[in-house]
């Protein structure tokens, strides 16, 4: 039979687990219970990426109040994030008394969440970014657009250049037929030959 604090963590594991999947419900993160009876520990739960990579270790806890060990703990999740080759994690402490495994507490040590502040303000400065790029882009086409609208309202032609030319606007190539083969040993002097017939040619302009 389990020992009755085993059950207790357990439970909490199970009942954070749930609580997590369905805070992350529609975001491709998926959580994962993970295996026990190894001797490295990587922690109880994997918040993990659509590519399975370990984004978050989380350590759960259902201890009573006057037995909290906050500096164990971390000590031990620190071990376990390295032990899962993940560099964030924290800690799901179960409340006195609450059986709602969201409102349990999640706690993370200074460091590790002053990181997580700025990897996520990092992360907002790139989405804005990216968008001010799409946001101009698309006033450029908007721009574009008008203008040729007006040239053409005022009869005027806009030349198009061709995509496809019969003459090479590549550097000069063997296949283009732009320039004999550099590989081919030159022949003796005084060697007769006929005409040099390269493998191809595009067709020349009519």
């Amino acid at each position: 039979m389990a020992h009755p604090s085993k059950v207790k963590g357990d439970r909490h594991e199970l009942a954070t687990l749930a609580a997590l999947t369905k805070a992350l419900a529609g975001t491709g993160l998926t959580v994962e219970k993970t295996r026990a009876g190894y001797e490295r520990d990587g922690g109880d739960l994997h918040i993990l990426t659509p590519d399975r990579a370990v984004l978050f270790v989380v350590q759960c806890k259902d201890v009573a109040v006057n037995r909290w060990a906050f500096p164990e703990w971390l000590r031990d999740l620190a071990a376990q994030r390295e032990t899962a080759h993940c560099a964030r994690g924290f800690l799901s402490v179960k409340r006195s008394r609450v059986l709602d495994a969201a409102q349990a507490y999640a706690v993370a040590d200074m460091t590790a969440m002053a990181a997580l502040v700025v990897e996520l303000w990092r992360l907002r400065r790139i989405i804005e970014e990216m968008a001010a790029e799409s946001s101009d882009s698309r006033e450029r086409l908007r721009v574009h657009a008008e203008l040729f609208g007006a040239l053409a309202e005022a009869g005027v032609r806009v030349p198009v250049l061709p995509v496809d030319t019969p003459v090479s606007t590549s550097s000069p190539m063997i296949l283009n037929g732009d320039g004999p083969d550099p590989d081919v040993i030159p022949d003796e002097p005084g060697t007769v030959r006929g005409p040099v017939v390269y493998p191809w040619r595009r067709p020349a302009a009519r």
